[in-house]
């Protein structure tokens, strides 16, 4: 019965060693433990600069802010100047706000992912690991019964072999005895 057991089990205990090295193995390898992605760098002023939106409405500003200023006749005024600036830089800052943003925001998504990606597999293998060393407890533990059984086996069959060995015994000094006290009876004549 424990070597029909162990047959059972075998397939589990096989999985999870399985498991177990191709755990060690994954876990061991830098370039999985390692986010691919690096760390996060902020995107540079020349990035934002660059990019077409920020181009666009700076473009479009400046042109209102120069149209107002031709309309007015203060075109080449301080405060046309200041204007121009105030624009200019806090487009600036926005746009590269709004930039800084969405680069951590994708950077974060795509870690995120990744992170998850590598859970699972870990996850994965260490279920399997699990059931490998359950099945393997479980023939441990089977095994122990089936020793401990005939164990009990062999010491009930010593047992009442000795029972049938003192009995013996027992009724052969039985007989004697009773045959020894039957020949103080006679007479000897």
């Amino acid at each position: 019965e424990w070597n029909q057991q162990q047959g059972n089990e075998a397939p589990f205990v096989s999985q999870g060693q399985t498991a177990v090295n191709n755990l060690a193995n994954l876990v061991n390898n830098p370039s999985f433990s390692q986010y691919p992605g690096g760390t996060f760098s902020a995107p540079t002023a020349a990035q934002a600069e660059a990019m077409p939106g920020y181009q666009f409405q700076l473009a479009q500003g400046t042109k209102a802010i120069g149209a107002n200023a031709a309309a007015t006749g203060s075109l080449l005024s301080g405060n046309t100047g200041k204007a121009l600036t105030d624009y200019g830089q806090g487009l600036a800052q926005t746009d590269y706000g709004n930039l800084y943003n969405q680069a951590l925001q994708q950077y974060q998504q795509n870690y995120n992912v990744w992170n998850t990606d590598t859970t699972n597999q870990v996850n994965r293998l260490q279920t399997l690991a699990n059931t490998g060393a359950n099945a393997a407890a479980n023939v441990g533990s089977q095994g122990q019964a089936a020793a401990q059984n005939l164990g009990n086996i062999a010491v009930g069959q010593g047992t009442a072999l000795a029972s049938g060995t003192v009995g013996s015994a027992n009724a052969i000094t039985s007989g004697l005895s009773t045959a020894a006290s039957g020949a103080s009876q006679i007479p000897l004549y």
